[in-house]
């Protein structure tokens, strides 16, 4: 379902940047998809009686054919409005920011992560690494800090950090992160570098939200690299969906005008006995 909601808003996006630039175009794409939708029903009608010369249409046949012109006719406003894709990308990368920064559930969970991840780690001795002697669990609901004196602590801090933002936009944005290629490894050399600037000036934490901001800069950054291909890939994933979705159609019209034609072999002649 959140994929789903991530597509219909990464789409819905698409088409009303389109028509806030460029009126013409979305007027162009609309006039062409008409023409397509119109071809598109003729031709499932046509690819019906091909099959079964007497098929007489029902219903749930003109639906059918309504929804391989309907695809049709939002495939081709898509299709002009993918070059936009960056732009809607990154008001979505924005927004998701914005979201971040008062999750505070996903802060204090983050935070404890990574409390948990440094505590485990230990010395070639197979002594803790970090003193926690006086950093207390941050269950317990008590002021507390991470240890990071050594190297080992900031990246595995880093690590945790990096990891946690970008799960965090995986899930908040299914469909825009695999069209971003959105990793963990994108954001941990950015959040290490922080890391060191902010304990550098004597502060006891580091605050998860910051990791996220950078994150989303980084993410960011990464997309405006990618447009070419994210418009290349974008527009190829969806003729080839395109091509699923009037598949399954003319599969059903086929089918229906197939079991007409066994339907009609089987009832007695009329006028016999």
């Amino acid at each position: 379902m959140d994929a789903l909601l991530d597509l219909v808003s990464l789409l819905a996006g698409l088409i009303t940047e389109l028509w806030l630039n460029s009126r013409g175009e979305f007027f162009a794409a609309a006039a062409v998809g008409i023409i397509l939708a119109a071809f598109s029903w003729w031709l499932a009608y046509f690819v019906s009686f091909s099959f079964n010369r007497q098929f007489s249409f029902r219903p749930e046949h003109y639906f059918y054919c309504g929804v391989a012109a309907t695809v049709t006719f939002f495939f081709s406003i898509v299709f002009f409005a993918l070059h936009y894709t960056a732009d809607v990308a990154k008001v979505m990368v924005s927004a998701w920011e914005v979201g971040i920064q008062v999750d505070q559930p996903w802060a204090d969970d983050t935070f404890q992560r990574a409390y948990e991840g440094v505590r485990a780690l230990h010395t070639p001795m197979g002594k803790p690494l970090e003193d926690f002697s006086k950093r207390p669990d941050p269950k317990t609901g008590l002021p507390t800090s991470i240890p990071t004196t050594q190297e080992a602590s900031k990246l595995k801090a880093a690590d945790i950090y990096a990891e946690a933002a970008v799960t965090h936009f995986r899930i908040q944005h299914p469909v825009l992160s695999k069209i971003l290629w959105a990793r963990p490894k994108i954001a941990q050399d950015e959040i290490y570098a922080d890391m060191h600037r902010v304990f550098g000036a004597g502060s006891p934490n580091y605050d998860a939200k910051d990791a996220a901001r950078l994150a989303g800069g980084e993410i960011r950054r990464g997309l405006e690299q990618q447009v070419p291909r994210i418009v290349l890939l974008s527009r190829i994933a969806l003729v080839i969906a395109f091509l699923i979705v009037q598949g399954i159609t003319f599969f059903l019209l086929i089918h229906a005008a197939l079991a007409d034609i066994k339907v009609r072999r089987a009832a007695p002649p009329r006028g016999g006995r």
